[in-house]
């Protein structure tokens, strides 16, 4: 079918939101670790919500809508000889099986099919779709969506009224002259003005188009069904004349059927060739259906079109006769026909016509009317083409510390053995330029080594020690500032604070006798230097343990939506200049979808409007508190969400742009490298749409559409890893801080969510027109 697209794209597309849900961090076991990273997020959530408000619409607008129409592009741009109908090698007998045409692989052996699914499953997914949606029974008043879906847009057409067919003028006109013995006269009896209303009025039982044999299909319906009755009337004019007699009586007849079920079987033999290589040009052409049945047989020859069965089976009838010019005899007769007596007698005599034309189903009355349908269907004059011919077409500081009385050195620093009581983020909106972020440290304990050389007076030396801290804090403090948080992102961070206050218990000096003397000379004085030395290191280093990997977080974000806050033009005005600005070969036709005057175009928008209404309008749905849903929310509910009516997507599943080699996230400093991992995203509100107002002419080639959803949630299952980096270049070197994994959920989401979609869809006219039906039939080829 994309074969026929010239051009498939989504030229406009546009998102805006009212409101964001804050995010919640569920999931972890630590303590520490569950509020530092709820606070981080919270945070960037605080300078980022208006943001992200703004620059939804152009993240849409551009990124999302290139994304979406290069995919749609790839879809469509198959080769010419890929639109391959179902092999004739695959196909088993001389005419079409509806049960494996209609029916599922294990159903249809049940009732004469092969259950080899020779026709692919195309058409009985869509027979199964529209059945069980499309056409569902509303529980309440027991009527069937095919009212809304098909009946009244059908009927309205035609006679402006939903449910109603009219058929002014004269529809049938009889003049006789009569000559019975002595009964001469002119006969006169004229039928006008007919018309039958609520037809939209099906209910159940609905069965259609069920297989119950090979060629066989079984029709079952309800009609008149809930509020209003089965109604048709009509004028009918009875005259006789004579030289005597004058006798002119005009009357409106209706006819009332609160409930009629119907029940008929049609036997139908399509040619299986003819059924594969049926254009789509002809869909709507019931002449060329009529064509792919072979034509009138010699006698004794099996039938290939005939009423097998019918059972029509009223309630009840309730049938007036109401005067408008009439003899006063017919006066009589009105007045008798509403009496109680003459009501139960014409029930009984409609009901024995009734069954009189159901045991006459078969019989050659209608059998003759088949066969004249048969005959003109075959005529080459009323089908465009003939069918039997057609044929496929197309980190150091400096190692030396100066004391006023000594020289002490020290260098090679490598701490091991870390723990942390605590961390703890703190964030606080000064303002609408400023946005203060802190990050804090408690209960430090560390083990370090070093190399350490000293010159005293006559005393010089060199060697190792180790030193040993406990409860020792660290904190700071990050800036972000911007022109206004209400609207931009930050511009600048910087650390506005540190604060280190180390602890250090004891130093052990190794080295021999050097050392021993060094331990008694410099056991204070080292003290003190090595906190004043690692102090400062750590606010290099240590806070960069939470700084960097923050920095990283944010600034990563402020840069994906820097780009998405210039104006852009609307999602409207891009659709428009995108149709205006479409190059056309010379040689090709685009079909023009809202055109009246082509067939196919008249197909594309009956297979429109059906989706539309299908999607659009409410239907019956039990899990609903009111017990109706619009039908897309059922449909969602029914074929793509789980039972908790959540749309789940596995690390797999998520696009690249969102975890690229399962990593989300991934931050380092010369401490320590982060990484975030998605391992499953949960969508949960597909299915509370509002408003679907789909598939709206902007132009010859562009629909519009417009989506509203109450809300949309997110549920991210993450893995977080803390962990050492192995750096040989690190000042410090982490030699057993053990990885730090947590697992956790973060949740958020977005509410009254408004999303325009302008879709171009440029399509063939000839490539349209000549696609055949079997091609559709082929699952593997439906969309090529």
């Amino acid at each position: 079918l994309l074969d026929a697209m010239f051009v498939a794209e989504i030229t406009g597309l546009s998102m805006s939101v009212a409101d964001i849900i804050p995010p919640y961090v569920t999931g972890l076991v630590s303590p520490m670790i569950s509020n530092a990273i709820s606070d981080v997020i919270y945070a960037g959530f605080e300078m980022y919500e208006a943001t992200v408000i703004k620059a939804l619409p152009n993240l849409f607008q551009t990124t999302v809508r290139d994304i979406l129409s290069k995919t749609i592009s790839e879809l469509t741009s198959t080769p010419a000889d890929a639109c391959l109908p179902i092999p004739e090698s695959q196909l088993s007998s001389g005419f079409i099986n509806f049960p494996d045409l209609l029916l599922a692989s294990d159903q249809a052996i049940e009732v004469g099919g092969t259950g080899s699914s020779p026709y692919g499953s195309t058409i009985s997914n869509a027979m199964k779709l529209i059945m069980e949606e499309g056409f569902a029974i509303n529980p309440l008043d027991g009527t069937s969506g095919a009212n809304d879906l098909l009946i009244s847009p059908l009927t309205k057409s035609q006679s402006g009224i939903a449910g109603t067919l009219l058929f002014p003028g004269t529809l049938f006109d009889v003049k006789q002259e009569l000559n019975i013995d002595e009964f001469v006269g002119n006969l006169v009896l004229r039928v006008s003005e007919v018309k039958v209303e609520n037809l939209n009025s099906i209910g159940a039982p609905l069965n259609l188009l069920q297989p119950i044999s090979a060629v066989t299909l079984n029709n079952t319906v309800g009609m008149g069904i809930g509020q209003n009755p089965l109604r048709g009337s009509m004028e009918l004019l009875f005259e006789f004349t004579n030289d005597d007699v004058h006798l002119s009586n005009r009357m409106q007849i209706t006819a009332e059927m609160p409930e009629i079920f119907i029940d008929a079987a049609l036997l139908v033999s399509f040619s299986e060739i003819l059924f594969m290589k049926f254009p789509l040009q002809y869909m709507s052409n019931m002449n060329c259906w009529l064509s792919l049945i072979p034509g009138i047989q010699s006698e004794g020859s099996s039938l290939t079109l005939s009423l097998e069965a019918l059972d029509i089976s009223p309630s009840n009838i309730l049938l007036t006769f109401d005067c408008v010019s009439c003899s006063p005899e017919f006066e009589a007769l009105s007045k008798f026909m509403k009496s109680s007596e003459a009501i139960e007698e014409v029930n009984t005599m409609l009901n024995q016509v009734l069954d009189f034309l159901s045991d006459e189903a078969g019989g050659e009355l209608v059998q003759n009317q088949f066969d004249k349908m048969l005959i003109n269907g075959h005529k080459d004059n009323d089908c465009p083409n003939n069918l039997s011919n057609i044929m496929m077409q197309d980190p150091q500081l400096p190692p030396t510390v100066f004391d006023p009385n000594m020289e002490v050195g020290a260098s090679n620093i490598r701490c091991s053995g870390i723990n942390v009581n605590d961390i703890r983020v703190t964030h606080n909106r000064v303002d609408n330029t400023l946005f203060e972020f802190g990050l804090a440290i408690d209960g430090l304990d560390i083990q370090c080594e070093l190399d350490w050389s000293y010159s005293y007076w006559l005393f010089n030396g060199v060697g190792k020690t180790q030193l040993y801290t406990s409860n020792s804090s660290a904190s700071t403090m990050i800036a972000f500032t911007s022109e206004d948080f209400n609207s931009n992102p930050p511009d600048n961070s910087l650390i506005s604070q540190c604060d280190v206050s180390l602890s250090i218990d004891g130093i052990d000096f190794q080295g021999g006798l050097l050392a021993d003397i060094a331990d008694i000379i410099l056991d204070g004085s080292m003290m003190d230097i090595l906190e004043d030395m690692i102090s400062a290191l750590a606010c290099q280093q240590m806070i960069s343990l939470g700084t960097g990997v923050i920095s990283d977080l944010l600034q990563n974000v402020d840069g994906l939506l820097s780009t998405y806050l210039e104006p852009t033009s609307t999602a409207l005005q891009d659709a428009q200049n995108a149709e205006n600005n479409l190059v056309v070969p010379p040689d090709v036709q685009l079909m023009d979808l809202f055109s009246q005057e082509s067939s196919n175009s008249t197909l594309i928008q009956s297979a429109l409007d059906i989706v539309d209404k299908l999607l659009g309008d409410l239907v019956p749905d039990s899990s609903n508190p009111t017990g109706e849903d619009l039908g897309i929310n059922k449909l969602l509910r029914s074929f793509v969400l789980d039972e908790n009516r959540s749309l789940i997507l596995d690390a797999f599943d998520l696009p690249a742009s969102i975890s690229e080699g399962g990593i989300s996230f991934g931050g380092k400093d010369m401490l320590m490298g982060t990484t975030i991992a998605i391992t499953q995203m949960k969508i949960i509100g597909l299915d509370t749409f509002t408003v679907v107002d789909i598939l709206n002419n902007v132009g010859n080639h562009t629909i519009s559409n417009h989506l509203h959803w109450e809300y949309l949630t997110v549920e991210l299952d993450m893995v977080v890893n803390i962990n050492a980096l192995d750096s040989t270049n690190a000042f410090i070197s982490i030699d057993d801080l053990i990885e730090s994994k947590e697992e956790i959920k973060v949740q958020f989401g977005v509410k009254d969510i408004d999303v325009d979609i302008y879709l171009m869809i440029a399509i063939e006219e000839y490539k349209l027109g000549n696609i055949e039906l079997g091609a559709l039939m082929n699952t593997t080829q439906a969309f090529n």
